[in-house]
């Protein structure tokens, strides 16, 4: 087995106030509610490539990459899409957006 203690860092934190901007892997074991409830932050502040790993619950609404099953348990692995920046035209000006895509690509 490989020594990947100089490349990982855990953190143990409240999810909702954390700044998940530089974050490459979130493992969660919260009820389906309680993903849902954080799907808008992943949205929001996960960059592309991201990887979400759910002990249990799915994520509604989102599509796993992957779902492996041990015994009693099920495990969701997501993969953030990436996200392109487009502009939308309103009014005079023009301001910039971001449009993700949720369809999921496998690893």
């Amino acid at each position: 087995m490989r020594n990947l203690s100089d490349r990982v860092v855990v953190y143990n934190k409240d999810c909702m106030n954390a700044d998940l901007s530089e974050v490459t892997v979130i493992t969660l074991y919260l009820t389906t509610s309680g993903n849902e409830r954080l799907r808008p932050k992943f949205e929001k502040e996960a960059r592309p490539g991201t990887r979400i790993v759910s002990h249990d619950f799915s994520i509604s609404g989102w599509r796993a990459s992957r779902i492996e099953r041990f015994g009693g348990h099920t495990i969701y692995l997501y993969v953030v899409p990436d996200a392109y920046k487009h502009k939308l035209s309103k009014g005079r000006g023009e301001r910039k957006g971001i449009r993700s895509f949720w369809s999921w690509r496998g690893l």
